[in-house]
Formats: structure tokens, sequence, C-alpha cells
């Protein structure tokens, strides 16, 4: 067998490596190093980092973790949040610390609205002494959640005295400051006292004037005290009110604002607790450094406190004077450190500069660079320098220094005061500062050159040391630490780590501490939390980085990584080795390409080629077909090869075989790996099918989508349009999405595709067209509360994909970032409709003289555009405030309006700022009342007619919706005239009866006259003239009709007299009225339609049952088009209920419903109603028709004008029963019209309709479940329906649950199973669907809820443009 090809750690996982350019390297060895350089990362494959142990918390920033003892559960900290979580980072609980605040701090205290806010967590610890978990953040003041250890969701109490009248005795913020640090360690009362636990505090002050009279510390020693009463309260650990001494120590008042201590960490060792800090040097220096703050345990005053620099130096003499992080621990003995000593681990950066305050230029910052360096300190060391510090002044020699404390004293001999190892200061002192800095250099020699050290932890491992470093990158680094005096030869690796895990997106924090075990550390993010064994052989997944790792584990391959042990504990392992890896593949791309050949197949994975002198390049096989190895672009994880011809398509695997060898190498790599049953390359003949959209604008922008197949074959994949490019935007194997870029003419052409060099073509042409253009736009201002249509018009709009209006609110402070709302704009050919946007947020200030002015901008396909009207494509969009209609002022806001009155007045204020009468709407017992004027503080509206109207017990309701805000008004009562109309009732009914007696006695003698005319069936022809001109004049021409058409009178009131002179004669030759119920006859009679006043036209529309025709109606001196419903055939019940059908829209009154215009009756003694003509026809038919290019904002609105029409419906108290996209019409406005009630139903009568006919032909597919299995209807059968035919809307009208049979609908349901969410269907508007369909009736929403809710999606503002929002649902779908 050839000699081992061998790789190095260095070579393969940690390249860049600067000794590696010694001499004592190879040359062969150097090639292979060289090469290393180019991989693309030297990190550990993230396969590794989905097996850890975490926990994610995208909900909230996190901020600190501690651990619990006993337990080794996890309690983890965040901006608003807390979790309890398992030792293994399941969660266990969770808790909202704001929510909380409110609830147990705010009742406690008087300005809880100023404290608010996220509550960012700055302290996390546990109390074990009185089993609580406290938790502090930057909200309610610093104060504290105190929980309960054992039940981490029960709050046992929020200290608050703080703020109240004696709360100088209490302690309870301890969180104000930007930074801070806490610690529970060792706390006595000189040498005899008891030794209890103290939580230790530093934090920065906080000079906001909120928190003026809150006692703020630098450092301090608390504890929880429980009253008399069970309330619980911070306070001193010591406190002597008498002498005024506590355990704490303050920044004098005179440099609280100005010198800013920021603290890293906290920790006991030994006798002392300890804070480290980074300061300024001097109370007036502009340089930065670190020190190190030490106070007695024994110290109940802080007599001791005492602060040294420490400082950290490279080898070749960099400073690093920002701390960033600190770990005290143990160390290896190789380090040199007595064994069991306590041992700092610093990581520390270089100051960098930033622009002063005053703009005088660069000073020195206390914020860390990029370079990192890790210092070691022995704690004994650090003690040894502290107390030659302190005796030098006890032995007078300079000042005590820290004067931001206390005042600078000259350092006074005193030869009576001798420092020993223990001293804990006396109550004559002040602090002082030693003078002499604690020094070490960097252990790493370098390694933290260009990296952002965040975090430390560190422990011993036999006698080696471990230091695991988070970084600002998102990296844990593990390190095997050498001792400085080690020779370079023998510390070959120490300054790179051996493990480096790619974790997070964002910084490791520095909260870092290992489990109870010592076999594994926790590492935080600012969303996650791992949990990451100290010392493990599968950390390595591949086998490369796993025969080579300088882990202190002794590492080999047996299909896994792991110690010799541990694949003799696992069964159905390979051998166990160091010296041989076999190839393997991970990921291949792309999984396609033309037949034709020449795509560039990029195969990852480990172990496939590097090779050296004497080798040769791997072989490799795509789908049965040679690939060639382009040799300069591969290396060990990678082979970068060229597929050949093929004739036909073909699908397999991808195979290599690769051997390597080497003089001088670690180890061989000999054998052949296949993606057989993995992975799979497949040879595609590419085809294009269709383009959409077919024009576009000149100036390009237009988003094009390719259909076909096999359009995302390749690597090198371009568009061109006319030759133009195309820029692809995404791509996928039946789709390509590309942006069209510019043409200087209109012309059209062919849209090409290359794939890897080969080119398809469309058979489709695309066009270039003019571009459109915006003239101007109205209104140019809104109330704040949004919902007003801006209507903006232009030329050639159609051509639009996706248009938009931003809105900006101009700041006088230009240092603040300006608002901004952006809103999706319907489109026709002419104009643009926006809803203005909800500005509520930005509206402080705002006053009807001083309304907010803001920036309008309209973007066509993500382009401003320039309004021809103005020159400029911004133009000024003022907000005024919302207006306010006051409630009645009567007894529970009730009015009380005379009957017979006409007008109601309205009382309010900024009524017409920026509304007109057409943007309010006001609805009286659900009929809405018209309104006529609007003046600032009032609107008048006219009356409806209230018949039928929905009336509450204290009346009518009142409401008023002005653009997007509706509110209740109160509620209007008529009351009835005093007038005795009895006596003008006697007085009609005489009347009446007398004309009905002259009918009755005409009638009869006619019919005597005419009888024998009558009984043969002769018909005497009568002429009459039909009214064609405006000014009433009668035409010339007379048309002959029978004579009998007299008898059929409709413009005749039926009446029992009437009635009985057509007795014994059939029904077919009565008049019509005259045969069918009185009330009926009565309500057709209103709105008799003269068949002279009405012509037809074509047939537009036929059934079983009838015919539709278009035609033209004249009256009050104008014509305009109708629709004319016919019957065709029918019994007199067939035409009752037709008549029914008709007359049931008589009182329809809204802008989404289809009105009725009136019933006639014909020459022929048949019915025909007369219905406003609806240009588009059938919201089904239109929605299937290609040709109509519809957004799914369009079909959203469809939706929301059939929800609001459906909630008229339902306050009239009807019920559809056939509501379906078939029986929605569409005007020459694309308005949606609700029609065909021809199932409706009154449901005055009863809660719902139950049918009795079951043989009737029933639209099932669009029925609710009860409906089906129950024959039940109403509004809420009703509000099913409304969500299929949301669905049929944005599928472009494909048929309801195509592969089921009308049999098997109701099973289909009852299994629980749904219409399937349609393509390019947002989730939560899928759910609306989902809603509707709910099993239980209670559980869906109104129709007033659904168009709520659509509207709240039409208004939504896109602050970020996304491809998402521009499709265009113009596939026409299958109409089975």
């Amino acid at each position: 067998m050839a000699e081992a090809f061998m790789y190095t750690l260095p070579a393969l996982r940690t390249c860049p490596f600067p000794f590696l350019h010694s001499g004592r390297v190879s040359s062969a060895l150097s090639i292979i190093i060289l090469l290393c350089l180019v991989l693309p990362s030297c990190a550990l494959n993230q396969r590794l980092v989905d097996k850890l142990l975490h926990f994610s918390s995208p909900e909230a920033d996190l901020q600190n973790f501690v651990i619990r003892e006993d337990t080794g559960e996890i309690y983890l900290g965040g901006t608003n949040k807390l979790y309890n979580l398992f030792s293994n980072l399941t969660k266990k609980l969770k808790l909202d610390t704001r929510v909380e605040g409110i609830t147990h701090f705010c009742p406690a205290v008087t300005n809880c609205p100023q404290l608010q806010g996220d509550n960012i967590n700055r302290l996390l610890q546990i109390d074990y002494g009185n089993n609580l978990t406290v938790s502090c953040g930057s909200a309610f003041a610093g104060t504290c959640a105190l929980l309960d250890l054992n039940n981490f969701t029960k709050v046992v109490d929020w200290p608050t005295s703080a703020f109240e009248t004696d709360g100088a005795l209490t302690e309870d913020s301890l969180t104000l400051g930007e930074t801070v640090v806490s610690f529970y360690a060792p706390f006595q009362i000189g040498n005899d006292g008891p030794e209890t636990q103290a939580l230790y505090v530093g934090a920065t002050y906080n000079s906001d004037a909120l928190y003026s009279n809150i006692g703020q510390h630098a450092a301090s020693a608390k504890k929880l005290v429980e009253t008399n009463s069970g309330e619980w309260h911070f306070s001193f650990a010591y406190r002597d009110v008498d002498y005024h001494r506590n355990s704490s120590i303050d920044i004098r008042p005179r440099y609280r604002n100005n010198y800013k201590i920021k603290y890293i960490s906290g920790f006991n060792s030994g006798g002392f607790n300890y804070f480290t800090t980074v300061q300024r040097t001097e109370i007036d220096s502009n340089r930065y450094h670190s020190r190190i703050v030490r106070i007695c345990t024994k110290d109940k005053s802080f007599y001791s406190y005492t602060e040294m620099e420490l400082i950290c130096n490279s080898q070749a003499g960099n400073v690093y004077n920002i701390l960033r992080a600190a770990y005290v621990g143990k160390a290896g003995s190789n380090l040199g450190f007595p064994i069991g000593e306590d041992i700092l681990f610093a990581i520390f950066s270089p100051s960098i500069s930033m622009e002063s305050e005053s703009g005088s230029g660069m000073l020195e910052s206390d914020q860390p660079g990029t370079d990192s360096a890790l210092c070691v300190y022995s704690m004994s060391k650090i003690n040894k320098r502290i107390k030659k510090g302190l005796q030098e002044c006890f032995n007078g020699d300079g000042t005590q220094g820290l004067r931001f404390l206390s005042d600078d004293r000259l350092c006074n001999e005193a030869v009576y005061r001798p420092v020993d190892d223990d001293f804990c200061g006396t109550s004559d002192l002040q602090p002082i500062e030693a003078r002499k800095p604690a020094s070490a250099a960097d252990i790493l020699r370098g390694g933290g050159a260009g990296k952002s050290f965040t975090s430390i932890a560190a422990m011993p491992f036999g006698d080696d040391t471990i230091a695991v470093v988070g970084t600002k990158e998102g990296h844990v680094l593990k390190f095997l630490l050498q001792p400085l005096s080690s020779s370079s030869d023998s510390n070959l690796h120490s300054g790179f780590p051996y493990k480096d895990l790619d974790l997070s997106n964002s910084p490791i924090l520095p909260n870092m501490a290992f489990d109870k075990t010592r076999e594994n550390v926790y590492v935080m993010s600012s969303h996650e939390i791992f949990k990451i064994a100290v010392n493990s052989c599968e950390h390595h997944v591949d086998c490369s980085a796993c025969v080579v790792t300088h882990d202190p584990n002794t590492c080999g391959w047996c299909g896994f990584c792991s110690t010799r042990s541990g694949c003799l504990e696992q069964s159905d392992t390979l051998p166990w080795q160091r010296d041989s890896c076999p190839p393997a593949i991970y990921n291949v791309v792309p999984l396609a390409g033309p037949l034709e050949g020449g795509t560039r197949v990029t195969i990852t994975g480990d172990n496939l080629g590097l090779t050296a002198a004497g080798s040769h390049p791997p072989e490799v096989n795509v789908a049965g077909q040679p690939c060639a190895v382009m040799q300069q672009l591969s290396e060990i994880s990678r082979i970068v090869c060229i597929t050949s011809v093929v004739s036909s398509p073909v699908t397999g695997p991808i195979v290599a075989k690769v051997v390597l060898y080497g003089d001088n190498l670690s180890y061989k790599v000999n054998g052949t790996v296949s993606t057989e049953k993995r992975i799979n390359f497949t040879y595609v003949d590419p085809v294009i099918t269709n383009i959409e959209p077919r024009y576009g604008r000149q100036s390009g922008g237009t988003i094009l989508t390719i259909t076909g197949s096999g359009m995302n074959a390749g690597n090198d994949i371009s568009v061109t349009v006319l030759g133009r490019a195309c820029y692809v935007k995404s791509a996928n194997m039946t789709t390509l999405i590309c942006a069209t870029t510019s043409s200087t003419v209109t012309e059209s052409g062919k849209v090409e595709v290359r794939i890897d060099g080969i080119i398809r073509s469309s058979h489709q042409q695309f066009t270039y067209v003019s571009d459109p253009t915006l003239r101007t736009f109205t209104p140019n201002k809104a109330v704040v509360n949004g919902g007003q249509t801006v209507s903006v018009f232009g030329k050639n709009l159609n051509f639009v994909q996706v248009a938009k209006m931003k809105i900006t609110i101009r700041r006088e402070d230009t240092s603040v970032e300006a608002p901004e709302y952006s809103v999706e704009c319907s489109i026709s050919e002419e104009y643009l409709q926006c809803l203005s946007p909800n500005i509520s947020q930005s509206a402080s200030g705002i006053t009807s003289i001083e309304p907010i002015t803001a920036e309008i901008v309209f973007f066509l396909d993500g382009r401003p555009t320039e309004l021809s009207a103005t020159g400029s494509d911004t133009s000024e969009f003022l907000f005024y405030p919302n207006p306010v209609f006051d409630p009645f002022s009567g007894d529970n806001n009730v009015i009380v309006v005379k009957e017979g009155s006409s007008t109601l007045t309205i009382m309010g204020t900024d009524l017409n700022l920026a509304l007109e009468a057409s943007d309010i709407k006001v609805t009286v017992g659900g009929r809405e009342c018209k309104v006529t004027d609007l003046k600032a503080d009032e609107l008048t509206c006219e009356i409806p007619d209230m018949s039928g109207a929905v009336e509450d017990s204290p009346g009518y309701k009142v409401e008023v919706r002005a653009a997007s805000t509706t509110s209740m008004i109160g509620y209007m009562k008529i009351d009835p005239r005093p007038f005795p109309w009895y006596a003008i009732v006697i007085v009609v009914l005489i009347v009446v009866c007398i004309i009905v007696s002259v009918v009755v006695w005409h009638v009869r003698k006619q019919s005597k006259e005419e009888g024998t005319d009558l009984a043969t069936g002769v018909v005497t022809p009568s002429v009459i003239f039909r009214q064609t001109s405006s000014t009433g004049g009668e035409s010339a021409e007379a048309r002959v009709v029978p004579a009998f058409s007299r008898l059929n009178n409709y413009m005749r009131t039926p009446t029992s007299s009437s009635e009985s002179a057509f007795a014994g004669i059939p029904d077919e030759n009565r008049p019509l009225l005259e045969t069918i119920n009185k009330d009926l006859a009565m309500q057709i009679s209103e709105v008799l339609v003269n068949e002279d006043n009405l012509k037809q036209g074509d047939i537009v529309g036929q059934g079983h049952f009838g015919c539709v025709y278009q035609g033209r109606i004249w009256q009050d001196g104008t014509s305009f088009a109708v629709a004319i419903k016919s019957l065709l055939r029918g019994g007199k019940e067939e035409i009752i209920n037709f008549l029914r059908e008709g007359i049931m829209m008589k009182d329809f009154k809204h802008p989404h419903v289809l009105e009725l215009i009136g019933v006639c009756i014909n020459s022929n003694n048949m019915p025909l109603v007369v219905l406003p003509f609806m240009k588009h026809g059938d919201v089904l038919t239109y929605i299937r028709d290609p040709k109509n290019e519809l957004t799914a904002r369009d079909l959203l609105e469809f939706c929301r004008q059939v929800a609001e029409g459906m909630a008229y419906l339902a306050s009239q108290k009807f019920i559809h029963r056939d509501l379906a996209s078939r029986n929605c019409m569409l005007d020459d406005n694309l308005r949606v019209k609700i029609a065909d009630f021809g199932l409706s139903r009154d449901i005055y009568e009863r809660d719902y309709y139950s049918a009795k006919d079951k043989t009737a032909k029933l639209p099932v597919r669009w029925m609710a479940l009860e409906s089906l299995e129950r024959n039940v209807y109403n509004t809420k059968t009703d509000v099913w329906s409304f969500g299929v035919v949301m669905w049929e809307f944005l599928t472009r009208g494909m048929t309801p649950y195509p592969s089921v049979d009308n049999w098997d609908i109701c099973t289909y349901l009852q299994r629980g199973r749904r219409l399937q969410q349609p393509m390019h269907c947002p989730d939560h508007v899928y759910q609306i669907m989902m809603n509707c369909w709910s099993v239980s009736p209670v559980d869906r929403p109104t129709f007033d809820d659904l168009a709520g809710q659509i509207t709240d999606i039409l208004m939504a503002s896109v602050n970020q443009e996304s491809e998402d929002h521009e499709i265009y649902l113009n596939v026409v779908p299958s109409m089975k």
C-alpha cells in the first residue's frame, strides 16, 4: 500500500499559523499549508452545532443565567422574560417580568408609568438561605422580583419601599446602573461575628434625574429582611444609623455624573471579595485602564476597600488596557501555579478612540477593539501586590488616591499598623489605591490578534489547563494553555484553538459557567444558551479533524470520532484508528444540469482531494457519467468537476474514488464513496412553457416569471429579454424570476434563458411599453387613524405590478429617525387607490391648528415616481387629529326624535378637518343614515326608513364610522306624534270603500260588454304609446297589445273587491297581482315598472328556470343599462317564489349588495325583475379569465367587500344560503355586489332555518357541516360559505373539494378535513378561512369580525419591500 498522505492540525483546521513558515517544516508540507489557506473555513462543521443541547429564546434578548447547585437547573434572565430550564436545557417554566412588575410593583408607587419600559435583566441570583430567586432589571427603578425557588412562577414579593415615605430605611433599588455585577459571598461583622451570606453588588451610577432621590452605591453588601407583616426588603448587610456607617461605598456627589465605573465581574476568593472594573485612570484623565477592587469579608463598613490596576501586555509590548471578561478558577500544574490556588483568567483588548462630545478630536474610550489577549494572574500574587501597596502608604509613601471616593490624603507613616495577609482595615481608614499594578503577559502569544474575545472559563484537565473562550462573532474556542516559560517547540499550538465551534450569529455573552460535574460548560449568546462538553471527541464530526486533533483526549476514528474505549463500547463500529481516514461526501451543488454538459459540480465533504507530488487526482462519476475534476479548485473538503454530455435525461448518484499518499504526513486516504440513496444528480432538458407578464415598462424593473422545467439546472443561469439582461432574483426547477432592465424603445421580442452556456427561448414574446405616469393625487390630508382612500391618477398604470404609497413624518430634529409608513395600493388602468396609514404612534403634539406634516411618495414597482402636476416625486401630506363625535346628551345617551323627522344631527369636534361627507358612514339600527352636511362641529344625515331596522331596548343604535374608526354615539328613539291619527284612518277607509265600489261596478259592466270576446279568445287590439323623450313627449310609434292588458293593470293595488270581480275566471286570464297573496302584491305595487319604460335586449345568461337579458330603463327623463331577469315557465307557486325573491331585495341599501330597481309584469302576464346591470358579470367568471391580472391584494379586497356586504345582510336578519363566487357580481368599478337571494330567508321568525325539501339541489360544496347533517341554516352557516368563497378567490376560481364526490362531502368534513391552503396564500389569511370552518358555530367569527380582520391585513404597513408581496395570481386553475 502506498505511504500514507499525512495532514497536520494546522493544515486542516487552524490554517493561518505564523510559525508554519519556519524552516522546520518540509517543503511538501508547506505546499499543503499554502493550499489550506484558501479553505472556506477552519471552524467545526455546522452539523455538530445542530447536535448540541441548546435552548432558544427568539422572543427576548438574554443577559444572565445562574445554575442551581442542588438540581443543576438553569435560571435564565432576558428582556421582560425569565426562564427556568432543566439541566438539559429543556424549558420548565417561563415568567414575564414586565407583566409581574406592573402587577406587583406599580400598585405601591405613584409614578409607575415613568418607571416602566422593557425590563432588561441585570441581576439574577439564588438566595439559598431564604429559598428565593432574586431577579432585578432596568425597569421599575431597578427593584427586584423575589421568586419562590421551588415554584418559579410564584412572586413572593416585589420590594418597593424605596419609594415610600420611610424609604430611607430600605435599599431596594439594586440595578439602576448600565453595568451591574453581583454575587453572594461570605460577610462577617468583625472577627467574632457570625458569618452570613450577603449579596455583593457593583453598579454604574445612573444620572437620570428620575432617580435622583434614590440611594445608589458604587459597591455594597446587602441582605434580604422579612418584616413582621411578611414583606421583604433589601437592607445593608451592616448598618449603624447613629454613626452613618454601612456596608457600602459611594462615588462622591461632585463626580457621580462624569466619572463612570464599568463593572466587569465579581467573585470571592479566600477571605476577600473582589470586583473587576474599567475606568478612567484619573478623574480628569481621558485615558482608561482596568482595575481589581478588594474588600475584606470581615469588613462591615468597607474600610478595607482597595483598588489596584491590572496590566496585560503582549510579549511584543502591545498594551491591552480594557478588561472584557474574567473568570476565577483552578489551573493545571503545567502553568506553574500551586495546586488548588485560585487563578484569575482575564480577557483584555486595546481601547478604541472615539470622537469627543465637544467635537474637538478623537479620544480614548472604554470600548474594546478587535484584538484580544488572555492574561493569567495568581490571586496570591495579586494579594501580595495589594498588601505591598497598603504597607507603602502606611509607611508614608505618596497619597491614598481614589479621590472620586474620598479626599486624596497624604499617606501618613503609621508604624503601629502592620499589614498582614488578612488585613481588613480599621475605622479611621478611607479607600486606598495600591500604586503598583499587577502585570501579566498574553499567554496566547498573539493568538487573539484580529479576534474579539468576549468571555472566558477555564479548568484543569490532568496536568493541562483548558480555556474556553467566546467571541464577538459567535464562536466558542477551546485552547490548551501552555506556560510562557516553555520553549517555542514544545508550545507549538498554545496560541491557537484546538476546537472552534461556530454557534451563533450574535456575540457570546460574558456569562460562562461549568456544570457541577465540570464535564460541561454553559455558553450564552443573545438568544441562545448551549451546553457543551468540555472534553469530547464526538465534537469532531470529520475524520480528518478527529485523527489530528490536539484534544486532551486521544481521539480516533471508528465511523465516528471517539476514544479507543468509547469505540469499544459501541457495537457495529469500524476499527479504531488514527492513521487512516475514508473519503466522505456531505453535499452536492447543483443537483441538476443540462444534457449538453458543462455544468460545474461542487462536491463537499471530507478527505476528498488535496493532491501532493506523486498523487493522482480523484476520479468522479456523476449519474454514471465521468466528471472532469478541476484540480486548481479542489481541496480536502471539496471537489469541483465539469459534467460531460449525455443524450437523454438520466438520474444517478455521485461516486468519487480518492487515493492520497505522500511522505512525512500523518494519515492516509484510500477509498471510494457514493451518494447512492442519499443524493442524486439529474441531467435535464430545460424547456420554457410560459412567461408572465408579457408586457413591461420601458424603464425596466418588471418582475418577469418564467415557467417551465429544468429552470434551476446548472450553476450559471442568466436571462435576457430582447437581448437585454434580466437580473435573476430566484429560481427553482419550474419557475425562474428576474427583473427586466431598461429599453430605449418600445418593442417586442423573445426571452432567452442561458444555463451553463446552453440557450432556451420562449415561444411567447415580451413587449416593452411606455412607462406608467402619475399626474396628481387627492386628497392631500387624512386623519391620524388612517383608513381614508387616497386616489392617484395617471396613465398606463395597468402595467404596474406593485404600487405603494410611502409616507414619511417630518421631524425638526434631524438626528431622530423619521417614522415611515408604507402601504400597498390597488391598481387600475388610470388610477391607484391607497388607504392612508394609521400614524397614531407618531402623532404626539398634533392639534387642529398644527397638523403633522409628512412627505408622500408613490412607488411604482419599487421606484419613486414623479407627479407631472408638481414635477417632483415628493409632495406634502397633512395629518389632522381624529374627529371626535360627542355621545348624545340624553339619559343613557338616548336622543328622542319626533316621528316623521327627516334628519339627525350629531355634534363633535374637528369633524371636517380632513374628512369629506363621503368618508363618513352613519348607521341607525343598522340602516345607513346618509350624510348630507358636514361642518367642523356637526354632521347631518337623512334618517332612513326604520321599518325592519334593528331596535335595542334603549332605541336604535347610532354608530359613526369615520375612515377606519367606528364610534358608538348612543341610541335614537322615535317619539310617536300625539296626533289623533284614527280620524284620518277612518276617513281614508271611507274613501277607499267608495273607490272600490266604483271599480267593482265598472269591472262588472265591462265584463258583460266584452264577455263574448273573452269567451271565444278574441282579443280586441289596443294602441299604447311609449314616452321616449326627456321632455315627456310621446313618440309617434304605436304598438298593438292585447286588449285585456287593461285588465292586467299592474299599477292597480289588489283589493278583496277586485278579487271578487274576477271570481270564476281562470288565474291565467286574470291580472297577475290579483292572483297572489295580498301582502306580496302590496309590496310589488310599490316598485312596479311600466313595461313601456323598459327595453329588452340580448340574453346575457340562461338557466334552468329563467333568462337574464341586458336592457335599458327610462326613469325620470334618463335611461341606463339594467339586467332583466325573467321566469321561463312555472305555475303559480314558482311565480310567487320568483316575485318574493325579487321583492326581498327592495329594502337593501348597501354598496356591496345588489339592489332591486323594480318589478315589471309584462304583456304576457309574467313577472320580470329589474336589477342594475353588472358590466363584468359574476366574480367566478372574472377571476377565472387569465386576461384579468389580479394580485393577491385584489382578491383579498374582493373578500373584504363580500364580508362587508354579508355583515349588512346579517344586520338585516337575512341569511343567504347560497353564498358563492358565482352569486357575486362585479360592476364597472370592480365593486363586488352580493346577488341571488333565491335561497335567502328572513330569520326574524326563528334562529335557524330547517330545509324541508330533501330533494332540492343544494350547493353542498359551500354548505356548513350542520347544514349537510341537519338542514340547519343561519348566519353562522353563511360564515362557513364565506370561508369557501375566500378559498375560491385565492385559487382563482377552483372548484372546492375537486377530488371529492358530492355524496362524500359530508363524510369528508366529519373526519375533520378541510380545503387545503391555496398556493401563495399567507398563513394568517388561511387561518381566517379555517376559523370560518370551525365545527362549532359559536367558534366562527361574525361578518363584522371578518371584514375588520381583512381590512387590517390590507392596511398593514409594509416597511420592507419583499418579493413575497409581489405575486400575481394569474394562474388559471382547473375548473373540475
